[in-house]
């Protein structure tokens, strides 16, 4: 079943630039990992033809949403558990932030093909 031209990709790729040629065109070729087909892709495009990749991250917004209704369940028997207990502070709490940070600095980075 052939999908009707405008429901099939406008663009295709991901692909990388492994040549770059004097008289303005590049060689243009499959990223490792990423080949679509059997046979390796390798084409001399010029750059009117070329497109920057950007990989579009998902929300996973659902996900958080299922994750947050039990957390709130758990979050619930802790406090009671929280309430006879006293918490000790050993100091690891902060560096479990600072990590978490530097990762969220790195989540937004996309993948481009040169």
């Amino acid at each position: 079943m052939d999908l009707s031209p405008k429901m099939s990709p406008k663009l295709a790729g991901p692909y990388q630039i492994s040549k770059v040629f004097d008289n303005d065109r590049y060689c243009v070729t499959d990223i490792p990992g990423y080949q679509i087909s059997q046979k390796p892709y390798s084409a001399i495009l010029p750059p009117e033809r070329i497109k920057r990749w950007v990989e579009i991250q998902e929300d996973d917004e659902e996900s958080e949403d299922d994750g947050r209704a039990e957390d709130d369940e758990e979050s619930e028997d802790d406090r009671r558990v929280q309430d006879d207990e006293e918490p000790e502070d050993d100091g690891r709490a902060e560096d479990d932030e600072s990590s978490s940070r530097e990762g969220e600095a790195y989540s937004d980075v996309g993948t481009t093909s040169r």
